[in-house]
């Protein structure tokens, strides 16, 4: 429920989760759903005084793109591609941190979810390299740290990066081998509780 992100950083970071459910939805061509997730992200854009990156023209894009996946993708990327240059412009930088910790933790969350059903090669080659992700928002979240709410997402990213001890970096396409079931087990243990902690 959208109505229930009372802060700048719940409703920044939810942001960011909204728009990778976005992108799930319209993979597996949920035209619906991916409607009814863009008119949420759009309350949340204009709470965020970003209505103009995720405004009725948009919407009306998406509706009538609605069974072209590939025009959908394109919507979604300059949508949010207008939303980072105006906050980086607005020097909003901060908002537009919580919105990648947001889009981080919910695409490693779907991912780990499929990958302890499947072990599937593919998806742990990118899980392993998410590590990188992980790494460059901590750093810059960093710079916010007196901040007590990113603080604390500071706290719990440091979690799940915890979690990924003992796991290489991939090279290449392939992870077989390098990623256990129970560090799979692990690591989805701690992106559950870091995504618990920001989905209300």
């Amino acid at each position: 429920s959208v109505s229930s992100f009372p802060t700048i950083f719940l409703k920044s970071v939810n942001l960011g989760i909204l728009g990778v459910d976005l992108g799930y939805a319209t993979v597996f061509d949920q035209n619906q759903t991916s409607i009814y997730y863009l008119s949420k992200m759009q309350k949340l854009a204009a709470e965020l005084n970003l209505s103009t990156q995720f405004n009725s023209v948009t919407a009306k894009r998406f509706q009538t793109n609605v069974q072209n996946r590939d025009s959908l993708y394109k919507i979604i990327l300059e949508s949010f591609n207008e939303a980072h240059k105006f906050l980086i412009q607005n020097k909003r930088q901060d908002i537009g941190l919580l919105i990648s910790a947001g889009c981080f933790t919910e695409s490693l969350y779907l991912t780990l979810r499929y990958a302890a059903e499947t072990m599937d090669a593919r998806l742990l080659s990118l899980i392993s390299r998410e590590q990188l992700m992980l790494n460059n928002l901590l750093e810059l979240l960093n710079s916010y740290k007196n901040n007590a709410e990113i603080s604390g997402l500071i706290l719990r990213l440091k979690d799940v990066k915890l979690a990924y001890s003992g796991i290489p970096i991939s090279q290449g396409n392939s992870a077989s081998g390098t990623i256990t079931a129970e560090q799979v087990r692990l690591l989805a243990a701690s992106i559950t509780t870091l995504r618990n902690g920001i989905v209300k």
